[in-house]
């Protein structure tokens, strides 16, 4: 049998719930050389039984004991990975059929190319359509990442060279994507496909406290980058608007309208293709319940698989 070309990183934490559908979703990639590393960070909803249960010869786990963050989690993933190319998802996504085998393409085609990321569609707990987000322009300077960040963090593949020169950093959590465009922005081959992808998650009942740590994370990063902004006065424009669009979210939120806000960033889809992309779901979450416990090969584990790294 081949080796592998891309190892698909899953860090899960508290995802039960959707990381059958998740697991599922893979099964139905039309590229097939890939394994997965699936890492739990200390879960407490069952995500761990999940992950225990995996009966799949392509699939590695490692149940964290300790509750590290996702960037550190990530770290681990690049670090026991062994193909040239690693495919992001988060664990509560799923992946479109056609994710992996366009992607791989692009690096074929180009043997420069460093990272290449994917436009989305949006679901919501329910596995119900809620439309295909917004792509902005790729942003190619540490200044536009500050002002619009980089490409949709869970769709990225990159090679794994380009993962261990460009480590997450722990601190602030809930801006380690950002963190990482405004470092590595300037100096990587980048190519962004409009082309949606992926399907990640959108809560309709809008997290107005989750929102707030983002946007306080956000202007720790403001302030760290400062230096790299376009003009001095950048850095207050970057904190007003941030500050801006917390208060407007929290009025909205206090009227309960917050929802239909952030639903702004997603597009209607066209009849055919909703039908196309329903089809495609159809297929990808039938039988989730059973597959995650089915009677397959158990994977060989490295020792180093089995405990904290």
């Amino acid at each position: 049998m081949l080796a592998p070309r891309v190892t698909i990183g899953i860090p899960c934490y508290n995802c039960a719930a959707h990381l059958p559908a998740l697991l599922r979703s893979l099964e139905w990639q039309t590229f097939n050389s890939w394994e997965a590393i699936a890492v739990d960070d200390a879960s407490t909803d069952g995500t761990a039984e999940v992950l225990r249960s995996l009966r799949h010869p392509h699939i590695r786990v490692l149940l964290g004991e300790e509750n590290l963050g996702l960037g550190a989690r990530l770290n681990q993933i690049h670090e026991l990975a062994q193909t040239e190319l690693i495919a992001r998802t988060d664990a509560d996504d799923l992946m479109h059929p056609e994710r992996l085998a366009r992607q791989i393409a692009c690096f074929d085609e180009d043997p420069d190319l460093e990272v290449c990321a994917t436009g989305t569609y949006t679901l919501d707990n329910r596995n119900r359509m809620l439309g295909v987000r917004r792509v902005p322009p790729l942003a190619r300077t540490p200044g536009e990442v500050l002002r619009r960040n980089g490409p949709s963090h869970p769709t990225v593949t990159a090679r794994r060279s380009w993962f261990l020169k460009y480590p997450y950093r722990p601190y602030p959590k809930r801006g380690e994507d950002l963190d990482l465009w405004v470092r590595s922005v300037s100096d990587s081959r980048i190519l962004q496909l409009d082309e949606p992808l992926h399907f990640i998650r959108e809560d309709p009942d809008f997290d107005l406290a989750k929102y707030r740590r983002s946007m306080r994370d956000h202007r720790v990063l403001f302030r760290r980058y400062r230096h790299l902004a376009a003009h001095p006065l950048s850095l207050w424009s970057l904190l007003l608007r941030s500050y801006g669009k917390e208060a407007v979210y929290a009025a909205l939120a206090a009227v309960g309208l917050s929802g239909k806000l952030a639903a702004r960033r997603n597009l209607p889809l066209a009849k055919l293709e909703l039908e196309e992309v329903e089809a495609i779901l159809t297929r990808i979450l039938s039988n989730t319940d059973g597959w995650a416990s089915e009677e397959r090969e158990r994977p060989v584990i490295p020792e180093a698989l089995t405990q904290e790294a």
